[in-house]
């Protein structure tokens, strides 16, 4: 099928433009209209559905869920399209990961300098 505004994708789904040169289109979902409606009768300043998957993605990042999870619930295709989205949200990683060695290995360091095993 080709791809250009207008054409229906699904019943769902309608091509509202295309990005670049017949490059990736626009889609625009039923639903996003549903959920317009609510948002504006909720008194919220415009909010896409879309924002709502960046919001959980973030929060589920934040609370310390597995990056692989949140790949698997975005239906992402890889845990590195994931991260490489989401990555400014976790940019404690590194210190993260230097306190997880430093309190691996200064016990050990304590035992070597104390002639302990």
């Amino acid at each position: 099928m080709l791809l250009s505004p207008g054409n229906v994708l699904h019943t769902r789904y309608r091509v509202v433009g295309l990005l670049g040169q017949g490059g990736m289109a626009a889609v625009y979902c039923a639903h996003d209209r549903t959920f317009d409606r609510m948002v504006a009768k909720a008194g919220l300043p415009r909010l896409r559905l879309h924002d709502l998957r960046h919001t959980a993605a973030t929060l589920m990042l934040r609370a310390g869920v597995h990056p692989k999870v949140v790949s698997e619930r975005l239906g992402h295709a890889t845990v590195g399209l994931t991260l490489d989205t989401y990555s400014h949200v976790l940019p404690d990683l590194q210190r993260d990961a230097a306190e997880v060695m430093d309190g691996v290995l200064r016990p050990a360091l304590r035992r070597s300098a104390t002639g302990g095993t």
